[in-house]
């Protein structure tokens, strides 16, 4: 192409569009070799220039769980909705419910109140900082851990006494060591053996560092976020809001800092003109200074020592270093909300109100409905596959009717001010209903339970036709009367 016979308009042209196509190139060719893993080919390190870390790890997870308010409510407020109660254990399905609980239910209800809630729950709390989480089944079969479990021995102890305690454990605390390799297994690529490490993390108590093997007879694991409930996939549910929680961190540090900086009285001293530098530093030699800079130091550290201080000084004059602190609020605000979208949770449930205000009715619904939703859809399939494994190893006898149901309480259920409103409103219906039609609505074991109470048998329902009869007799009996 001869670009001697282009006008200065059309070379520009020309140069630009082969600008634009080679930066086009480039970004084609960052977003194959990142496997389509990078979205901003411009800034194909933007979490580093953003300074975030590039690759998350458990103890980042761990330490802003550990260091920082925002990620330490959301994990302590999660769990304290799904665990507001334990679920009653039904033996078959809920129709078959019945107030007075079998033997089978009772067991299993005494074995869990008594050794095994306080573990899962804290078990629970490990698996939504980490990926996952582990429970370490404790056992008196007489065998090492590294053993499977001697179900012969266990079967000829009670539940209490079979099993010691569950030990939740960290995801760092527990990791594979053998994996099953036979292609024609049906357990081809599950763990045949863990390690793990009994010190706790960031041990400071002196207790020496024991790793010992466990067979996987004696592990439980937890993840939330694993379709599979295992160790090879899934996330920390800290990880999606983790840059938003470093954000909050620098939004409140730096503000914290400024404070500090103004509140120190760093000093700023300015000389005349006419002041003899060279003989203000040979009589500060003299003295014992090094530098004018050291006696200038001394006299301002005394300064700051105490409110009564006085600084002296001669042919120079004495400016307090200070800046308007920005106000941290708003861009901190912005990074809680972005850290609250992310982990599914309104924004006044986390970090509450400064204003003295409550969370609104709709924050606290939301917050209901995600427990519920966990409940049903984690917290049950789990509680399910650990009775499944207590019935395997033989702690715990098989279900007599083949099926198990979880019966949790209801989070979205009105509170005890609410329910006695309800049978107010209820019985004055009935009140009415039985002024104008003789006959009243509700039972009175339907405003009990609407109330929250049991049944009471001696209440028996009231027959509306056996109702209607007596009160067409008693017209009768006043019509012949009269």
């Amino acid at each position: 192409m001869n670009y001697s016979t282009f006008t200065d308009e059309q070379l520009m042209a020309s140069v630009q569009f082969a600008i634009n196509s080679s930066q086009d190139i480039s970004r084609q060719r960052l977003a194959y070799a990142s496997s389509g893993l990078v979205n901003n080919t411009k800034r194909a390190f933007i979490d580093r220039e953003f300074g975030y870390p590039e690759h998350l790890t458990f103890s980042d997870f761990y330490n802003v769980y550990k260091r920082t308010g925002g990620a330490r409510g959301f994990v302590d407020r999660l769990t304290d909705i799904c665990w507001l109660d334990y679920p009653k254990f039904i033996d078959g399905d809920i129709r078959e419910q019945d107030s007075k609980l079998t033997k089978w239910e009772k067991i299993v209800t005494d074995l869990f109140n008594d050794k095994l809630w306080l573990s899962i729950v804290e078990a629970d709390k490990r698996g939504i900082v980490g990926r996952y989480s582990a429970l370490i089944i404790q056992l008196r079969d007489g065998q090492t851990w590294d053993k499977p479990v001697d179900t012969e021995v266990i079967n000829l102890l009670s539940p209490q006494d079979a099993i010691v305690k569950l030990i939740p454990a960290w995801e760092c605390q527990l990791k594979p060591y053998e994996w099953n390799q036979d292609e024609t297994d049906a357990n081809y690529g599950q763990v045949t053996m863990y390690q793990f490490d009994e010190s706790s993390i960031n041990n400071q108590s002196g207790k020496p560092q024991i790793s010992r093997k466990i067979h996987p007879d004696r592990v439980f694991i937890l993840n939330e976020t694993s379709v599979i409930n295992s160790i090879d996939d899934g996330e920390s549910q800290l990880e999606v809001g983790y840059n938003d929680l470093l954000d909050m961190m620098k939004y409140s540090g730096g503000g914290a800092e400024g404070f500090l900086k103004n509140a120190s009285r760093q000093v700023h001293v300015n000389y005349d003109a006419d002041t003899d530098m060279e003989e203000l530093e040979r009589e500060l030699r003299r003295r014992g200074f090094e530098q004018p800079a050291d006696a200038l130091n001394k006299q301002i550290s005394l300064l700051n020592s105490g409110t009564d201080s006085a600084l002296i000084t001669s042919g120079a004059t004495a400016n307090i270093l200070s800046v308007a602190p920005a106000d941290p609020s708003s861009g901190w605000t912005v990074s809680a909300n972005s850290f609250a979208a992310s982990v599914r949770m309104p924004f006044t449930i986390i970090f509450g109100q400064q204003t003295g205000r409550l969370a609104s009715d709709e924050d606290k619904e939301d917050y209901a409905k995600r427990g519920i939703s966990r409940r049903n859809n984690f917290l049950t399939p789990l509680i399910k596959d650990l009775v499944n494994k207590l019935i395997q190893l033989r702690v715990i006898e098989p279900l007599h009717n083949d099926t198990l149901t979880l019966k949790w309480s209801d989070l979205l259920a009105p509170s005890q001010a609410e329910r006695i409103e309800i049978m107010l409103k209820m019985s004055d219906v009935n009140v009415k209903a039985q002024q104008s039609m003789g006959i009243p609505v509700f039972t009175p074991n339907e405003i009990r339970e609407a109330g929250g109470y049991e049944p009471d048998p001696d209440l028996e329902d009231i027959d509306i036709e056996e109702t209607e009869t007596d009160t067409t007799d008693t017209k009768e009996s006043n019509i012949t009367e009269k």
